[in-house]
């Protein structure tokens, strides 16, 4: 009765800490995790919830470390198989992601591991090879929508794309990040005078800016090629942005070129995109095109005791800056 007992507590445990990270109720997890490991210190699906949780948490270096390990020591596990995609994924490494998804889909098909196989080549711009994937999954699976809507976007599919999110949105209305979506594919129809009188009049009365707004603004004046004037505009006004849409924005500076203000962009959000490869990467070429690159060792500096990488990337960084 007793060996009943614990296997019944253990599932139950189990069940409440997979709830807890689906709830992102991390605290909670952890302490789940904590009595787990007491009681189950090897399970596998004991370090796979740990794996899960180092991935929701941002502790990537820890989470690689033992992704690796669990996929040599559990190579037919379909859970572990995905969860190592999930980091890689999260690292926007979808290089890497794409054979995990794929053996945890040939080890065990589900529909989850089909459905980030569509995300993961929509990510890497392999669009035919998405499309069919998320266009099956879509009926019985209405999450899948906005997937979809990214890919359309992705494909400058602005009208299709707003179809599909308004659908989804039906189905999930409280759906932030979606409706913010919806915003910022609305914008795409505005024509540039319409986008910069919106936003002078939104700024004139000190009301706050959609992320996707601003984001067609600052485009459509970097573009006209007033960088100073929109410079002039926007610097001011980081430092109240929250580090999500001054990363979108930072992106965006990125991709024009306007290296100065994306790297002041992109440094809102370092704390929670240190361990993002690419991320760093548009950092690092930012802070060398804009003159910042003894800042940014300044910073690395501060965070490579926790994270032992940042001592090889000073280097380059100070052999870069001479």
């Amino acid at each position: 009765m007793q060996n009943k007992d614990q296997a019944a507590f253990l599932l139950a445990l189990k069940r409440n800490i997979k709830l807890s990270l689906r709830n992102k109720d991390l605290n909670k997890a952890k302490e789940g995790l904590e009595e787990l490991r007491r009681r189950d210190l090897l399970g596998i699906e004991t370090r796979g919830l740990e794996l899960e949780y180092l991935i929701e948490i941002g502790h990537f270096q820890d989470a690689a470390t033992l992704a690796t390990q669990l996929v040599n020591l559990f190579p037919a596990s379909s859970r572990i198989q995905f969860l190592a995609g999930r980091l890689a994924y999260r690292q926007k490494d979808y290089a890497r992601a794409l054979p995990f998804f794929e053996e945890s889909y040939r080890l065990y098909p589900s529909w989850r591991s089909e459905w980030f196989i569509g995300k993961t080549q929509t990510q890497a711009g392999n669009f035919d090879a998405a499309e069919p994937l998320l266009l099956r999954l879509v009926s019985e699976h209405p999450a899948c929508l906005k997937d979809l809507a990214w890919l359309h976007e992705r494909k400058n599919e602005f009208a299709r794309a707003e179809a599909i999110v308004s659908q989804y949105l039906r189905h999930f209305p409280r759906d932030a990040f979606a409706k913010q979506q919806l915003q910022r594919l609305q914008a795409h129809s505005l024509s540039a005078v319409d986008v910069l009188d919106e936003v002078e009049t939104l700024s004139s009365f000190d009301e706050d800016i959609p992320v996707a707004l601003l984001t067609e603004y600052v485009e459509t004046r970097l573009t006209r090629g007033e960088g100073d004037a929109v410079r002039k505009w926007l610097l001011p006004r980081i430092e109240k942005m929250n580090a999500r849409d001054a990363q979108s924005v930072g992106w965006l500076c990125h991709r024009l070129s306007a290296f100065d203000l994306s790297f002041e962009l992109l440094l809102k959000n370092f704390t929670l995109q240190s361990g993002n490869f690419k991320y760093l990467g548009a950092l690092e070429s930012s802070a060398e095109k804009s003159g910042q690159m003894e800042r940014l060792i300044e910073l690395y500096e501060q965070y490579a005791d926790e994270d032992k990488r940042f001592y090889g990337r000073m280097k380059r960084l100070a052999r870069r800056l001479g």
